[in-house]
């Protein structure tokens, strides 16, 4: 956090692009073993509206990518509330964690969009990577130690 002292910082170079081409070779177990600043953590040292900001313009970052003609993109409340259930479903992953997780949006990976975003069928997305993600943690027993050490010293918080 000495990195970024404020929130603006923290956005600055949170740039989805950046992070993507920063990570995007990196092996999934190593993402999840950073010391990276969870979303919780962001939540806690910044606010929950940097965070959400955050999320939010991966979000519209995601629209513009797949190139979805305006009428069928989620309007600024939808991508709230969006916004918000994402973050109630990811809270423990780091912003490299979180474009990792677009980016494979992206690609297919969990399913395809017919035209329009679906709030409904980016949760499922969500929930299917966050699920992939503890299969990860409780298969491997140096990423569950991680994970199990890292959560322990944030209840200190």
């Amino acid at each position: 956090m000495k990195s970024y002292p404020t929130s603006a910082d923290l956005i600055k170079v949170s740039n989805f692009s950046s992070i993507v081409e920063k990570y995007n070779k990196i092996p999934e177990k190593t993402l999840v073993c950073s010391e990276s600043l969870t979303l919780a953590e962001i939540e806690i040292s910044y606010s929950e509206i940097c965070v959400e900001n955050l999320v939010g313009s991966y979000l519209i970052n995601f629209m513009s990518l797949l190139n979805v003609k305006e009428e069928n993109k989620l309007n600024p409340y939808q991508i709230s509330i969006c916004t918000k259930n994402i973050l109630k479903i990811c809270r423990g992953i780091t912003i490299p964690e979180l474009a990792m997780m677009f980016n494979r949006f992206l690609t297919g990976e969990f399913g395809h969009f017919y035209g329009q975003i679906d709030m409904m069928v980016l949760g499922e997305w969500a929930r299917a990577f966050m699920k992939k993600r503890g299969e990860l943690i409780c298969t491997d027993n140096k990423v569950r130690a991680f994970i199990m050490k890292r959560d322990q010293n944030n209840e200190l918080i």
